[in-house]
């Protein structure tokens, strides 16, 4: 579910996590009309479909509607909102202060999860609280609007860039994944390079290889 602006403002190259090819988008249709596919392929024949939803003021109701709809056609599958904080609320009231929005939000998003089952991956801003620290470590007080995001989640994983504050840094080129909560195991950092000319994140000891190509479907 992306809550910002659609495919055609965004990187050529957003998904990299395993090879894959795209079924591009029919010339002269707006993304908000149409689904954007990519398959991606394992080391078997194994065939998955991302599907992107650039639906307007998206809901935990209307999103609990989509889930129903792609479990009926594919099986259950992970689900990701880009990002929590854009979301509207079921009963939106003029005099809800963001505070309250993001907490109905979280609260109706736990139990959409628990309810069906579903892995939800929900993308979050953080507040300015690093910015004004000597350590620009992102903590989960950071999350912007409300304190629920903690309690709710059963894991949140920061994403920190030495390299962003110190361009010199010897540590160019690296990302740090902080899982700081993780409810059911440890805690941990994990180091992993950015690669932002393929728009990808790889595991350090695969860094070196190469972009996967990709293959236009013709719709022939």
């Amino acid at each position: 579910m992306a809550l910002r602006p659609p495919a055609h403002s965004l990187p050529p190259c957003p998904v990299h996590v395993l090879p894959y090819t795209t079924n591009a988008t029919p010339a002269g249709a707006h993304p908000s009309q149409t689904s954007t596919r990519s398959t991606l392929r394992s080391g078997t024949d194994t065939e998955r479909w991302i599907r992107i939803d650039y639906s307007a003021r998206l809901s935990p109701a209307r999103i609990r509607s989509r889930i129903k709809t792609i479990t009926r056609a594919t099986g259950r599958a992970p689900l990701g909102v880009d990002y929590l904080q854009l979301m509207q609320t079921d009963q939106r009231t003029a005099r809800q202060s963001p505070y309250e929005r993001v907490t109905e939000i979280s609260r109706e998003l736990k139990i959409l999860a628990a309810d069906t089952g579903a892995v939800l991956i929900a993308l979050a801003q953080l507040n300015r609280g690093p910015e004004q620290r000597q350590d620009k470590k992102p903590a989960v007080s950071d999350l912007r609007d409300s304190g629920a995001l903690e309690q709710d989640a059963d894991a949140i994983i920061l994403l920190h860039r030495e390299d962003y504050y110190e361009p010199e840094s010897g540590r160019a080129g690296e990302t740090d994944l902080i899982v700081a909560r993780h409810r059911n195991g440890p805690t941990a950092t994990v180091t992993v390079a950015h690669q932002f000319h393929y728009s990808r994140l790889r595991d350090m000891s695969a860094a070196e290889e190469p972009c996967p190509a990709r293959k236009h479907d013709s719709g022939a």
